[in-house]
């Protein structure tokens, strides 16, 4: 296939500096050339169009260009300013002309596609040169070891030294966790800096890298940060860059899109935090599912998939023309224009009113259970408007046309449309506990289900009425709704109606989804009865990811083995962890199976005479295998988890602190007590919990034996 690349006439390609959109020709002509077809790069004036089979312009002016002069052509639309600047803005509309003329067209952001909606629009990713992008090897020793790095052009057009790219976010984040953070980009960049101080010993910044440069640096750091507030690319070529040198990316990535190897944040300077420590406390894997990422995103299989579409679209035409009639005498004048409404609730509700007719409109959402209006606005056509609740609300949707009062209600109906909703956490208590909601929610509106979370296996032979899908799967169609369960920023009401920790930890996701709460264990998979001893035996865990919910009653534990022993119960641990992790002192006379799957722990379980636990994942499930559990918790109140009759807690000492809305949990904290630590009532909810009042509890569950 004979190829041409329209040049955009600013920089040299291959650029010597910064230059995404010529790098990017770049790449493309050397990934065709590798596939024994001809690519040149030449400006239009310059284009003999009888010598190619395609001709692809990758800015809009010359694309309205080529179209004045009758040559068919292929587009991408790289500008993020057509989103940025609106629909009513030159920039939007010279695009969106360029895409519509347009044998086909591409965009490297699927919410693009959406945004201009235009048939011959669709998906087509960035790559990235793997040959040249590559990783070094990095042994992580110890938190000290990591080093961030953010790899950006900053700033818009018409403001270059604002934030576009989380610069801010990502110095603040890096300066309250001590650790060495470096900006690298082209010398624009320092209208960011000019304007903005940051005092921090450990930032270096880096302007206008050599290739060679930049691959050193992406090699010699460990963490990608791109907290960025628009990309007209995602991925954009950093990100793929940095994945192909091994980095995990932290940072904000668009809805309807996910990436492996990508640990998606917010822009705020918490959340970052927040990312940051999951990552590093799992770099080897986030590494390696980056590096998966860029071999599949290599400019090389992108350019596969690029020639198959210009070779399908030029045999649509050469039929579509060989199948035309021309009649004159049938000619249909066309119908008086009308706009139409789309309206869905991805994320929030939203109406967007599309068409040529020139119309205004006043759009209220009302919530139809308080009958309360939650947002108003007055749009024209080709605009849109949003109610930002992300959670589920029984939806009504008043819709005015001003100039004739005409009016249309739209009610929420879920019933037979596509419906997407997204576990947010990776934690086994909560995918757990969340998933009778998940089926509730489902037949309640008896709508077609997908339900994106980890450990799909547990369920989904369960629940046939669902569609499960691993988390970071992504299914390409469009959903009438999306809605998001887990427990999210306390001061942020617009992802979940109450704050988590006021709720149980089932209501959470009852609330989120709409529905009356129910304590409702589920069904969970077991795929493996066979009995492992002959024995009666008990399962206990004694670890889990904080110092606060653990048992910090020494000699407890040992205490509880030693009466089951007496009562003839073997006692089996269910646990990664060793029997001496952190602040635990081993144990004697237990039985410590090496598990290498919840498959495994689920078959233990299945078997044992009954449970006893701590405030974690385990708990649940042995609750959801319908086991008698006592569950030992001091730093929880007893309304957080299932309900059991089992429960131990001491009220009489500091206790609860999970739910106390004065504070907030930190993960990375092992040794998290917000109110007396490092005083010697440090952990006091959990030590005075005796060994008798769990005794009471076991004698209790034998007693109904």
């Amino acid at each position: 296939m004979k190829i041409v690349q329209v040049h955009p006439g600013l920089l040299p390609i291959p650029p010597n500096g910064w230059g995404a959109v010529e790098k990017i020709i770049w790449e493309y002509k050397l990934s065709f050339e590798k596939q024994g077809h001809t690519c040149d790069i030449l400006y239009l004036n310059d284009i003999d169009v009888s010598k190619y089979d395609v001709v692809h312009i990758h800015v809009a002016n010359l694309a309205l260009l080529a179209h004045q002069r009758n040559i068919p052509y292929y587009f991408t639309c790289h500008d993020h300013h057509a989103y940025l600047y609106g629909k009513d803005s030159q920039c939007f509309k010279e695009n969106y002309e360029a895409i519509k003329h347009s044998i086909k067209s591409f965009v490297p952001a699927k919410y693009l596609v959406n945004y201009f909606d235009l048939p011959n629009l669709e998906y087509l990713s960035h790559g990235v040169n793997n040959d040249v992008f590559f990783p070094i090897k990095n042994e992580i020793i110890d938190w000290e070891d990591h080093k961030l790095l953010c790899v950006a052009n900053n700033g818009f057009i018409h403001n270059q030294s604002e934030d576009r790219k989380g610069f801010g976010y990502a110095i603040q984040a890096a300066k309250e966790l001590n650790l060495p953070i470096t900006i690298a980009g082209p010398i624009n960049n320092k209208n960011f800096f000019d304007k903005n101080n940051f005092e921090y010993d450990k930032l270096k910044i880096i302007y206008d890298l050599t290739e060679e440069e930049l691959i050193k640096t992406y090699q010699s750091h460990t963490i990608f940060l791109h907290p960025s507030i628009l990309e007209a690319g995602h991925p954009n070529l950093t990100l793929l860059e940095a994945m192909s040198c091994g980095l995990p990316i932290i940072g904000t990535f668009e809805e309807n899109n996910d990436l492996l190897g990508l640990y998606k944040c917010e822009r705020d300077v918490n959340s970052i935090i927040i990312a940051i420590k999951n990552v590093k406390f799992n770099h080897g894997f986030y590494k390696s599912q980056a590096l998966k990422t860029s071999l599949e995103k290599s400019w090389d299989k992108i350019t596969e998939n690029l020639i198959e579409k210009y070779e399908v679209m030029k045999d649509q035409l050469i039929n579509i023309y060989n199948s035309t009639i021309i009649d004159p005498k049938n000619f249909v004048e066309p119908q008086d224009e009308v706009n139409d409404l789309h309206i869905d609730f991805n994320d929030h509700s939203k109406i967007e009113i599309k068409g040529n007719l020139k119309r205004k409109y006043h759009v209220k959402f009302i919530d139809k259970k308080s009958n309360n209006l939650i947002y108003e606005d007055t749009i024209n056509n080709n605009m849109w408007a949003a109610a930002n609740l992300k959670y589920f609300v029984d939806w009504k949707i008043d819709i005015t046309e001003l100039s004739t009062n005409a009016n249309l209600v739209y009610d929420l109906d879920l019933k037979n449309k596509r419906v997407k909703i997204v576990n947010e956490s990776p934690s086994l208590g909560d995918y757990i506990s969340w998933m009778p909601a998940v089926d509730d929610f489902q037949k309640k509106h008896d709508c077609i289900l997908d339900f994106y979370t980890p450990n799909k296996s547990l369920f989904e032979e369960e629940y046939k009425n669902i569609n499960f899908h691993n988390y970071n799967y992504n299914i390409p169609i469009q959903y009438k709704a999306t809605y998001r369960i887990g427990c999210f920023d306390v001061n942020d009401r617009s992802k979940s109606p109450k704050d988590y920790r006021t709720q149980n930890l089932q209501q959470v996701a009852y609330d989120i989804l709409g529905l009356e709460y129910k304590d409702k264990s589920p069904n969970v998979t077991v795929r493996d009865k066979t009995r492992k001893l002959n024995e009666k035996y008990v399962c206990i865990s004694t670890a889990s990811t904080a110092g606060c919910k653990h048992w910090q009653n020494k000699g407890g534990w040992q205490q509880v083995v030693d009466y089951l022993n007496s009562l003839g119960y073997k006692v089996v641990v269910l646990q990664k962890e060793s029997l001496t992790y952190m602040d635990l002192q081993g144990l004697n006379n237990v039985i410590h199976p090496e598990t290498k799957t919840l498959d495994e722990v689920i078959s233990w379980l299945y078997n044992c005479e009954f449970y006893l636990g701590l405030s974690s994942g385990i708990s649940w499930l042995a609750w959801s295998l319908k086991k008698n559990v006592v569950l030992i918790s001091g730093f929880t109140k007893s309304f957080t988890e299932f309900n059991t009759p089992y429960r131990v807690i001491n009220e009489n000492v500091c206790n609860g602190c999970w739910n106390d809305t004065n504070f907030n949990f930190d993960a990375g904290d092992w040794k998290w007590c917000p109110k007396l630590k490092n005083t010697s009532q440090w952990f006091e909810c959990s030590k005075y919990i005796t060994f008798e009042m769990v005794k009471s509890k076991i004698d209790k569950i034998l007693e109904s034996f």
